[in-house]
């Protein structure tokens, strides 16, 4: 028995090290975080060491790029400056994003008086206080011609369990209609599941097809549309929303230290009809909320086309981390 293990056949030998040597590489995939060494026995052959050292060079090579890719896309983290002032708030420019901390109903919301200005192209670490989370945008436009006009929000949510994957959100607010058609559509408030690899696909074939039906299919409904008495058609817009999925890729390791999990993920996306404010103040302010009682962190992206931004490029993104 002894002979048959120090000499096995020839090319049951090569099997079993290129399975150990295999086995070596795949750890080396799962063991990404601080560089892993297995202590193994001596009595292999110079094949299977190969593979063997084949799969500890891939773990570095891979802990490298991991801590290049960090280091690339480093964001830098915030508190929200408080803002106590209906008027400031306004005063901070056209598309500033603010969480409401107080607020807990739409009516709140609109009277709100404490607003935690988010930095953009930051992290913003945030005091969680109620499961659910209303933001303000802030629609104040001098030069307004006082035509309503639109936002599109696109919030990805990071959850601490995969309870709510795959729910995609999409939202629009009612007084809307399609190009050449004056019938009136309604709210549409949707929840699919549905994959996040799957969403997101959807995304970059709508960016590049000019029909704006291929999105009706997909989602079983007309989203894209343009608020009534303006000829901004959302669907104009469509590159933003695969635009913001890449910023995103490229800045969640940065935020939660992790590869990226699409079962960890949840959607919501929503297009928000208004009227810009000609004077800092206004009594319908453009709010919407965000359940976030399982969440970790938050992405949220905006373009408004009164920002001169959104067709070529997102106008601006946010991170938000919750502090228990």
């Amino acid at each position: 028995m002894r002979s048959e293990l120090k000499t096995p056949h020839k090319s049951g030998s090569r099997r079993f090290h290129f399975w150990y040597g295999f086995l070596a590489l795949a750890a080396s995939n799962l063991g990404r975080s601080n560089g892993i060494i297995l202590i193994m026995a001596q009595s292999f052959s110079s094949f299977g060491r190969r593979l063997f050292l084949c799969g500890i060079v891939a773990a570095i090579l891979v802990q490298g790029e991991l801590a290049c890719q960090a280091q690339t896309n480093q964001i830098k983290s915030t508190e929200p400056h408080e803002i106590v002032s209906r008027r400031t708030f306004f005063e901070t420019g056209y598309g500033s994003l603010a969480v409401l901390p107080s607020v807990t109903t739409r009516t709140n919301a609109n009277k709100a008086g404490i607003f935690l200005l988010l930095k953009p192209s930051s992290l913003n670490l945030v005091k969680r206080k109620q499961m659910h989370l209303w933001f303000q945008f802030d629609h104040y436009l001098p030069e307004s011609d006082g035509k309503p006009t639109h936002v599109g929000v696109f919030v990805i949510k990071i959850l601490r369990s995969n309870i709510q994957s795959h729910l995609v959100t999409i939202y629009r607010n009612p007084n809307w209609e399609r190009p050449g058609n004056d019938t009136k559509l309604g709210k549409l408030d949707l929840h699919l599941e549905m994959p996040w690899s799957t969403f997101t696909n959807d995304l970059q074939r709508w960016a590049v097809s000019t029909n704006v039906s291929i999105s009706d299919r997909d989602i079983r409904g007309q989203w894209h549309a343009m608020p009534t008495n303006n000829t901004a058609f959302s669907w104009e817009y469509r590159t933003f929303w695969p635009k913001a999925v890449t910023k995103f890729k490229e800045t969640q390791f940065s935020v939660t230290g992790r590869q990226f999990d699409s079962e960890n993920v949840s959607v919501n996306t929503q297009l928000l009809r208004f009227t810009p404010t000609k004077t800092p103040g206004s009594s319908y302010p453009v709010t919407f909320e965000v359940v976030d009682d399982d969440a970790e962190a938050l992405f949220i992206a905006l373009y408004s086309p009164d920002s001169g931004e959104g067709t070529d490029e997102y106008s601006r993104w946010f991170w938000v981390r919750f502090a228990e």
